[in-house]
């Protein structure tokens, strides 16, 4: 990824100066015992321009142990949610609410987002899927 991100610096300077989040994030999610735990690893460029590493976890890093963590393409979903994703799911089911963020970015991305889509449920209880959408049992 350093590589890939000097050969943008040098190729395309402008591109290279926009505020890149994290070209790369790595999302993982399960269990500990009966405790919902998740990790996630975001990949991006430094203040020096150099590659930084996010690292967060849940428990640990998430105030009141519950976290909206976005992925890919998720601008639609974060100008709703990211503010205030209590109030958000508050109002809905958080797998309504999570089909209704899913569809925004489908209609405001045609191109890289679209059904079918995958939903899984991972608490205290274990891992239930609400739609499988593509995924094999």
């Amino acid at each position: 990824m350093h590589r890939a991100l000097l050969a943008l610096r040098t190729a395309d300077p402008k591109e290279y100066d926009q505020d890149i989040e994290a070209p790369l994030k790595i999302v993982a999610a399960g269990l500990d015992g009966a405790t919902p735990v998740l990790a996630v690893l975001q990949f991006g460029r430094g203040d020096d321009g150099l590659i930084a590493v996010r690292k967060y976890r849940c428990p640990g890093d998430c105030p009141g142990g519950t976290q909206y963590v976005s992925a890919g393409v998720h601008e639609e979903a974060d100008r709703i949610v990211a503010a205030a994703p209590e109030a958000y799911f508050a109002q809905r089911s958080w797998s309504g609410g999570l089909r209704e963020l899913l569809q925004l970015e489908a209609a405001g991305h045609p191109d890289q987002v679209g059904p079918p889509f995958a939903i899984v449920e991972i608490n205290a209880s274990g891992v239930r899927w609400i739609d499988r959408g593509t995924c094999a049992e």
